[in-house]
C-alpha cells in the first residue's frame, strides 16, 4: 500500500499543513490522519495515504524530509521522522479526547498498517477500515496500530511468539502507564496469538 507514517510534528501543524507539504508534482495526498502521538503530548504522528504505490519513494526521499523538519520554526524540535514499517504503536483516529481505547495487531507476515487496508476501485490509495471507517461507527475510541517483526523469514518458534508477546505487553504498559481506560484488543492471525500467550496486565 501507499502510506507513511510522520513522527515527532509539532503541535503547531495542521493535517491541511501537512497534506500540503506532501502534496508536490509527483505525489497526490489521498487521506491524511493527526493525531497526539501515544508517548508525547507535545508532538503529533501523521499517517499519509497517496493516490499509487509509486508516490511513495517520492515521500520518501530525504529532501521530503528535510522539508518536513522545517515545518516550524520552533527552537531544539526533533527532525521529524517518515517511515513506511509502523513498527510499535501508531495512533490513527480518536486521539484527542477518548473514553477506550482500540489497539490492533496484525499477523504472520504482515505489516502494522497495510494488515487492515483493502483497495477499493472507487477509493484512491485503498481504505485502512480502522482510521477511514471505524471512528464514524466508535465515536469514543483512541485507534491505535502496533506493528512488529512477524516476517516468515524470522524464527516463528513458541519462544519466538512468546518473546512477541512480552515485548507487547511491556510496550502496551508504557502506553496505558497512568491510564485507566478500557482496552480492547483486535488481533489478526499470529497477532490473536500473541494477545492470548500471556495476560496484558491492562484491563
Amino acid at each position: 500500500m501507499s502510506t507513511i507514517r510522520v513522527q515527532n510534528i509539532p503541535l503547531t501543524t495542521s493535517k491541511d499543513h501537512v497534506k500540503q507539504h506532501f502534496t508536490t508534482s509527483s505525489t497526490v495526498v489521498a487521506r491524511c490522519s493527526l493525531e497526539p502521538s501515544h508517548d508525547d503530548r507535545s508532538k503529533q504522528v501523521a499517517t499519509v495515504t497517496f493516490n499509487k504505490n509509486k508516490m511513495l519513494k517520492a515521500a520518501l526521499h530525504a529532501d521530503n524530509a528535510i522539508m518536513m523538519s522545517n515545518i516550524t520554526s520552533e527552537s531544539g524540535t526533533p527532525r521529524i521522522e517518515i517511515d513506511n514499517h509502523f513498527r510499535g504503536f501508531t495512533v490513527v483516529a480518536g486521539g484527542l479526547n477518548h473514553e477506550i481505547d482500540i489497539i490492533a495487531l496484525h499477523g504472520l507476515n504482515g505489516h502494522a498498517f497495510n494488515t487492515w487496508t483493502r483497495e477499493h476501485p472507487s477509493v484512491p490509495g485503498g481504505v485502512m477500515w480502522l482510521r477511514d471507517l471505524l471512528p464514524d461507527q466508535v465515536k469514543n475510541a483512541r485507534v491505535t496500530i502496533y506493528g512488529y517483526n512477524s516476517s516468515l523469514v524470522s524464527d516463528a518458534s513458541v519462544s519466538r511468539i512468546q518473546e512477541h508477546a512480552r515485548l507487547f505487553v511491556q510496550s502496551l504498559q508504557d502506553f496505558k502507564r497512568n491510564d485507566k481506560r478500557r482496552v480492547i484488543l483486535i488481533g489478526h492471525s499470529l497477532g490473536g496469538i500473541v494477545i492470548k500467550q500471556q495476560g496484558t496486565g491492562v484491563h
